[in-house]
Formats: C-alpha cells, sequence, structure tokens
C-alpha cells in the first residue's frame, strides 16, 4: 500500500477555506443583503400601506352604518358620528354625537379606535414626489397633510349644524380640522336616506416609499350611483386607479 500517497490525497481532502477566499464570500453576501433588504422592506411598507387604506375604508363605511337612515327630519337632524385623525398617533377614533351636533371629543363618546402600520402615514412627506389631483378626489394638487377638499361646493353635512344645512349657512370645508391638539382631520356623518357625509379626501403614504400612495375619497357631486358612495384610489407614481 502506498501510505504516503494516502496521507497526502487525505491532507488534501481536509484543506479549509482561506481566509481570502472567506472576505470574498463575506462581501458577496453584504452586496445581495444591500440590494435585498431595501427592496424587501419598500415591498413590506407598500403591503402594509395598502391594507391600511382598505381597513380606513371599511370603518368610514362601518361609521355610515351608525346613524340613522331614515329619511324624517328628525333622524336627519339627530345623531352625528365624527371621525378624528389624530397624525402624532397615525390613528383615526370614531366618536358618536352627545347629541349637540357639535364635535367635542371630551364629551362625544368614542364606538371605535383604529391605527396605521408604523410605516404608514396620513399626508405626504417632503420627497414624495406630489401627485396631481383629478376629479372625483377634488382638484390642483394634493395637500401635505393628507386632509383635503373633493369639492369646492358647500356640504349640507357640518359640524354644529342642522341636517341638510341651509343654503346660507353652507361652507366647502373638507377633511381637514384646524380646532387643536393632534386632530388634523375631521368628518362628519349626518345620517339622512343616503348616509350623507362631509365631502373630503384623505390621503395615505409609507414613509418606505416614494411613489405610491393611496387616496379614500367621499363626493356627494360625483357622477351616477358613485355619488354618494366612499371610493379608494391607488397612485402609482404616475396615475390614479379607482380599486
Amino acid at each position: 500500500m502506498n501510505f504516503p500517497k494516502m496521507a497526502a490525497d487525505s491532507g488534501r481532502r481536509q484543506r479549509g477555506i482561506s481566509l481570502v477566499e472567506l472576505i470574498i464570500v463575506v462581501v458577496i453576501i453584504g452586496i445581495l443583503a444591500g440590494v435585498s433588504i431595501p427592496r424587501f422592506w419598500k415591498s413590506m411598507g407598500e403591503s402594509q400601506l395598502e391594507a391600511d387604506s382598505n381597513r380606513l375604508l371599511f370603518d368610514l363605511q362601518w361609521a355610515k352604518t351608525q346613524v340613522p337612515t331614515q329619511s324624517t327630519a328628525s333622524n336627519r337632524s339627530g345623531t352625528r358620528i365624527f371621525v378624528a385623525f389624530d397624525t402624532t398617533q397615525g390613528s383615526w377614533t370614531i366618536f358618536k354625537d352627545n347629541g349637540d351636533f357639535a364635535f367635542d371629543p371630551s364629551q362625544d363618546t368614542v364606538i371605535k379606535v383604529d391605527a396605521l402600520a408604523a410605516s404608514s402615514r396620513f399626508g405626504f412627506k417632503s420627497t414624495f414626489a406630489m401627485p396631481a389631483i383629478v376629479p372625483p378626489l377634488g382638484t390642483g394638487s394634493a395637500p401635505q397633510s393628507g386632509f383635503g377638499k373633493a369639492t369646492t361646493v358647500a356640504d349640507d353635512c357640518m359640524d354644529a349644524q342642522p341636517f341638510p344645512v341651509p343654503a346660507a349657512s353652507r361652507l366647502a370645508v373638507g377633511w381637514s380640522y384646524a380646532g387643536g391638539g393632534n386632530i388634523a382631520g375631521r368628518i362628519v356623518i349626518c345620517g339622512g336616506s343616503v348616509g350623507e357625509m362631509s365631502n373630503g379626501t384623505v390621503y395615505l403614504t409609507s414613509i418606505r416609499s416614494d411613489k405610491k400612495a393611496y387616496a379614500v375619497v367621499f363626493n356627494s357631486l360625483a357622477s351616477a350611483g358613485a355619488s354618494y358612495s366612499l371610493r379608494r384610489y391607488f397612485w402609482d407614481g404616475a396615475t390614479w386607479s379607482k380599486l
């Protein structure tokens, strides 16, 4: 038997990875991670954003069912539902009015609370390429805060007013809110035979994406059967599409 040859063969088989080879492997892994991890986090953020916009749409549809829908004077001017958006917490709270028609979070009853994922937000960050706004979302440019007007025509569903609001008192208020605190957006739901709401739009984006956005809108002046429907739109970086 050729013992020296066997020993030599065994030595070759037991040879480990050299330092240079190990460094090359580590560098390759680092390059692949640098490419794939940002894409993964961006994809996760966009998926969470889509889920948030869908959940918000569902909650607003649910809120419309919490007011009387009979077309009578007493019901139309009675219970209000308010949806308040807290931009600091990234949350929305649905309140049932205490009976005075006016929004007062310290007096009205909380009936539901929900929040965005940590990577989602209301409005647009400074690096976002701001989308153009087209009907029924509104006109002009999207509001940085994320809460805008769907139409310039005055609302007949307003805070602290009977429903329908007398023509002389109507304003096109939209969904922005300047009442103080962390609440930057507010929706008024009045009931009525069609589940009337104040007209407006809320925009949602992700801190992990500079191109994609969602909008939830109520525009009572939109055409045909969609006029009293909540709708959700998607911005792909170039155009809006109805979902």
